[in-house]
């Protein structure tokens, strides 16, 4: 997954912002859809941002990172296992936003509780 800005710096949280997620959800853990990356609820996760010019030099693109959406109503066709989650950036952590401000990328995340309302 692959994050396009027009963000050359990436922004701080100047407090925590709440983000949603999609992961996959089986009976033992819960997991990301593309890295299978495995999740704990509740649990703090860091990684390093990178990014890289885009082609043709309008933006840039942010490919690792922990993926997110803006909003509770994602652009996303679910799977039957897929689930979205209520998420926090939490105050401090460097990130970027999509150029069309639904998703963000950032080096920290904590994954709070799967929403209640997935019915898909």
């Amino acid at each position: 997954m692959c994050l396009h800005t027009k963000w050359k710096k990436p922004k701080v949280a100047a407090k925590n912002i709440v983000v949603y997620k999609v992961l996959c959800t089986y009976s033992e853990y819960i997991e990301s859809p593309y890295q299978s990356f495995v999740y704990n609820l509740k649990e703090l996760y860091e990684t390093k941002l990178t990014k890289r010019k885009s082609l043709g030099g309008l933006g840039y693109n942010i490919f690792e990172g922990f993926h997110a959406f803006v909003s509770k109503k994602p652009d996303w066709e679910f799977e039957i296992h897929e689930k979205l989650y209520k998420c926090i950036i939490p105050k401090g952590s460097t990130y970027y936003i999509s150029k069309d401000n639904k998703e963000i990328v950032a080096d920290k995340i904590i994954i709070k509780r799967k929403l209640w309302f997935n019915k898909f």
